[in-house]
C-alpha cells in the first residue's frame, strides 16, 4: 500500500490534449482509475533529417503516422504543427530524436508496431538509425492524462538503470501495476503503517532522529 497522492501537469506547446479525465472507478475503498500505456522511443539518426541518406524515412513519416492515428487503441502522439516530432530537440546531440505516444493497452501498441504496415518501416530502422542507440520504455498513465516529455525521459533512464518495474518496462512481460490508495492519518491502518515504518527506521539509525520521520 502506498500512502499519499500526486498530480501531473500537462503544459507543453508541442502537445494537444485528448480530452478530459474520465471518472474513476471506486472499489472497496480504493480509487482505481482506468489506465493507458505510454511509450517513449529515442533513437539516433545516421544523418541529419535533411540528408539524402534518411530521405526515405522522412518521406514516409506522414504515411506511418497516419497508420498510427487510425489504429485501434491509439490515443495520442507527440507532434508539432508539422505532424511529427522530428524537430523537437531535447538532447545535446541534434541527431538524437524522441517520440512519445499513448495507447489504450500494450496489446494495441504491439499490434501497431508489429502487425500493421508500420512493421516494414520498423524492419528497415537500421538504415536510418544507429543500431546501438535505441532506447524504449513503457509505463501506465491514468486515462485522460498526457505524459510530460521530461517525465518520459526519466522513465527510460530508470528502466536502463533498474530494469523492468511498474514504473517503467519494455515490450516483454508487463509488471504488476502499482495500486495507490489515498488515505488520511485518522485511518487506523495508516497510523499503524507509519508507526511500523518509524520503528524500522529507528532500528537502523546510528544517531537519534537519523533518517527518521514522524507524522
Amino acid at each position: 500500500r502506498a500512502v499519499g497522492s500526486g498530480c501531473r501537469t500537462r503544459s507543453d506547446a508541442a502537445r494537444t490534449s485528448t480530452g478530459t479525465v474520465p471518472g474513476d472507478r471506486y472499489r472497496g475503498g480504493v480509487t482505481t482509475p482506468p489506465f493507458h500505456v505510454a511509450q517513449i522511443n529515442i533513437g539516433t539518426m545516421v544523418a541529419p533529417t535533411d540528408d539524402p541518406r534518411v530521405a526515405e524515412f522522412m518521406d514516409g513519416l506522414d504515411r506511418i503516422n497516419a497508420i498510427a492515428d487510425r489504429s485501434p487503441g491509439f490515443v495520442w502522439r507527440l507532434q508539432t504543427g508539422e505532424g511529427n516530432a522530428t524537430s523537437i530537440q531535447i538532447f545535446p546531440n541534434p541527431l538524437e530524436l524522441v517520440n512519445v505516444s499513448l495507447w489504450e493497452s500494450v496489446d494495441a501498441l504491439k499490434d501497431y508496431v508489429y502487425q500493421s504496415d508500420h512493421v516494414d518501416f520498423f524492419r528497415r530502422r537500421a538504415a536510418w538509425f544507429e543500431a546501438d542507440a535505441k532506447r524504449v520504455a513503457l509505463w501506465t498513465v491514468p486515462a485522460g492524462e498526457i505524459p510530460e516529455l521530461d517525465e518520459a525521459v526519466r522513465r527510460v533512464e530508470f528502466l536502463e538503470r533498474r530494469g523492468p518495474t511498474p514504473y517503467a518496462f519494455g515490450f516483454g512481460r508487463q509488471p504488476a501495476q502499482l495500486l495507490i490508495e489515498t488515505t488520511g492519518l485518522d485511518d487506523p491502518d495508516t497510523l499503524g503503517l507509519v508507526h511500523r515504518l518509524n520503528g524500522e527506521l529507528e532500528a537502523v539509525a546510528t544517531e537519534p532522529d537519523e533518517n527518521h520521520f514522524t507524522l
